[in-house]
């Protein structure tokens, strides 16, 4: 039986480093953590420079800024919309 499709388009594209059923389903989740990271951030109610910032930091620095946004961006903007209620 041969793999489904998702798992070989990763493969092709990792080359011939070994995938796991694991490994994709990481990969699948990480994808999707990066992608809700860059909607909030657009959605969110902050000044135009920040986005830009917040934009840089998440595609430059994947992982890290990622991490960064969670912890320190989001929490940016929590407290922006207390203080304006």
């Amino acid at each position: 039986m041969g793999l489904p499709v998702l798992p070989r388009v990763i493969i092709m594209f990792w080359g011939f480093w070994p995938v796991s059923e694991f490994m994709v389903i990481l990969f699948i989740i990480w994808i999707a953590i990066f992608i809700w990271a860059l909607i909030d951030m657009l959605k969110a109610s902050k000044e135009s420079g920040w986005k830009i910032l917040w934009f840089i930091v998440i595609v430059l620095l994947p992982l890290l800024g990622v991490i960064l946004y969670y912890f320190i961006g989001m929490e940016q903007g929590r407290k922006r919309k207390r203080k304006g209620r």
